[in-house]
């Protein structure tokens, strides 16, 4: 998809503020219609999976000590918080993530407006 620019992000850490344990360490993935986070950790495979459409807000967060922070809040009242160590990776998932998130024209459909333009 045109929209993602940077489909594969490693060394991204998830910040869990609710349970009080380390930082996870992994990939995250963007997909079409999902951003998959899958932990590196060898003693299980934990992933997260976030649909495009239940992302309300994106917020790019100063820089931090130990990298650029993401966080996204979903419309079921999900929050995740991500750091990534790269800026230029953190702002083209950031800039993904704002267009993937919003509703719009799909190539094929026709707007309404398109449609009375037409009449």
């Amino acid at each position: 998809m045109e929209h993602i620019t940077t489909p594969k992000v490693e060394n991204v850490k998830l910040l869990d503020r609710y349970m009080n344990r380390k930082a996870a360490n992994g990939t995250l993935y963007l997909t079409a219609t999902h951003l998959i986070y899958v932990e590196a950790s060898a003693e299980v495979r934990k992933e997260t999976w976030i649909l495009h459409h239940h992302i309300a807000t994106v917020e790019k967060l100063p820089l931090a000590t130990a990298g650029y922070p993401l966080l996204i809040h979903c419309k079921n009242f999900h929050v995740a918080h991500f750091v990534i160590g790269q800026e230029r990776d953190c702002h083209e998932v950031y800039t993904s993530l704002l267009k993937l998130s919003q509703p719009g024209i799909w190539d094929g459909q026709v707007s309404v407006l398109q449609i009375v333009e037409r009449l």
